[in-house]
């Protein structure tokens, strides 16, 4: 590769690492760093901020330091309990996982014949919230309307769970898991199958 060659080279680089250093904090914060190394009591970093912003999304009273202190090792403990998981305050991938299943902002698909007042009775949640989190400017649905449904999270079964081991470990009643999901009777479920679970009051 002959001078001129090179020089086109190192311009091309330099372009790029101009681009990269230039990018918006929220262009840098949108990509995540949570999960990219297992979080630990007295660690401290970007990903210990997005850990504590999800554990808030999800109900913790957590502030957001960017310290893995003492409230959010006790929150990940209560996390993961919740989850099944063993609760050594130490957030790795399975930890991790379960969080982020929680912290999405499930939606649910309107249904021909569904109305806002039962929807409300369905999944325990007041009319007036449905309308405040969807900014919805009427009470009239429509088929195929997206919904976000707050304060729960979807869990996609796994082999082995029965509706009734699902209850017991989240702490609801199979009645209302039935209820919520429209299901007929405590029967076998289906592998991958994903249900509406509230989440808990911590």
């Amino acid at each position: 590769m002959g001078p001129r060659g090179l020089s086109r080279v190192l311009l091309a680089l330099l372009v790029v690492v101009g681009l990269v250093l230039l990018a918006s904090p929220a262009e840098v914060e949108a990509q995540g760093t949570l999960g990219l190394r297992t979080l630990k009591p007295g660690m401290w970093g970007e990903d210990v901020f997005e850990l504590q912003r999800l554990l808030i999304r999800v109900g913790f009273n957590q502030p957001v330091t960017g310290n893995y202190g003492e409230t959010t090792t006790a929150s990940v403990r209560r996390l993961q309990r919740y989850g099944g998981l063993a609760a050594d305050g130490v957030a790795g991938p399975a930890t991790v996982e379960l969080l982020r299943q929680m912290a999405e902002r499930p939606r649910y698909r309107v249904q021909p014949g569904d109305t806002l007042y039962d929807l409300s009775l369905r999944f325990g949640v007041s009319m007036t919230r449905l309308v405040d989190v969807n900014l919805l400017g009427h009470t009239t649905l429509r088929p195929g309307q997206e919904l976000v449904i707050p304060d729960h999270w979807i869990y996609p079964v796994r082999r082995g769970d029965t509706l009734s081991g699902i209850a017991n470990r989240f702490g609801v009643s199979v009645d209302s898991l039935l209820r919520t999901n429209r299901l007929d009777d405590d029967g076998p479920l289906s592998l991958g199958e994903r249900l509406w679970i509230p989440l808990p009051d911590w």
